[in-house]
């Protein structure tokens, strides 16, 4: 059996990967780097997964922001883009292979990928549950047009604000709780951080799209 050199991921005790910081220096676990001497990045695969996560979340606004302003100031040109882009005929000769691979059967490279990065995925859920929760409603407000935005840092401050309990009941809560909108999305409330509070799960589907006056819970 060969001996595969090792290399530590810099995330040291604090890295996330399943079999630890000390890993095999190879490219399944560590991502090429032409500037590091040996080739790799300094991060494993699954640290780097985490940190690409928490910059995304920390700059969405700003690029979409940016977005939003290009294509308005732009709109013709983004449009004959799409236009142009549509027409390539790779494109139109691998659309239905690609609608089978990704919406029917998937094939077996993508099920192996996505068993081998499930436990990651587990464990970056079970460490940033705040961050799954605000991308969840940041969705259903764009579906609906809602305006205003919040981070996993605006949870965990109004978790502290309440001092781990329920707004409504006062029940003290662990993990198990949920982001409730003082005024609902679909009563004309805002995604806005000034619009959560922390909720048990009993009280949240208990009042479900009610106006804070419309129930009996605690009002402001």
């Amino acid at each position: 059996m060969l001996d595969i050199p090792l290399k530590c991921c810099k995330q040291g005790e604090h890295c996330i990967h399943p079999q630890g910081p000390i890993l095999p220096r190879t490219p399944q676990y560590f991502s090429r780097n032409r500037n590091n001497k040996d080739g790799l990045q300094p991060l494993c695969k699954a640290c780097v997964s985490v940190y690409m996560a928490q910059y995304y979340e920390r700059n969405s606004e700003r690029k979409r922001q940016y977005q939003n302003e290009y294509r308005q100031n732009n709109l013709e040109h983004v449009q004959e883009y799409d236009r142009q882009r549509a027409k390539l005929p790779h494109r139109k000769a691998n659309a239905k292979r690609v609608l089978k691979n990704w919406r029917g059967k998937k094939s077996d490279k993508y099920l192996k990928q996505l068993e081998r990065h499930k436990p990651i995925a587990r464990l970056h859920y079970i460490n940033n549950p705040e961050m799954y929760q605000a991308y969840r409603h940041a969705r259903r407000a764009r579906e609906i047009s809602a305006p205003g935005h919040f981070t996993s840092e605006d949870i965990k401050t109004q978790f502290k604000m309440q001092k781990g309990r329920c707004w409504h009941c006062q029940k003290e809560l662990n993990r198990n709780y949920h982001i409730d909108h003082l005024i609902p999305l679909s009563r004309g409330g805002s995604n806005d951080a000034r619009n959560i509070v922390i909720s048990c799960p009993e009280c949240n589907r208990s009042k479900n799209d009610k106006l804070p006056h419309e129930w009996n819970g605690r009002l402001f």
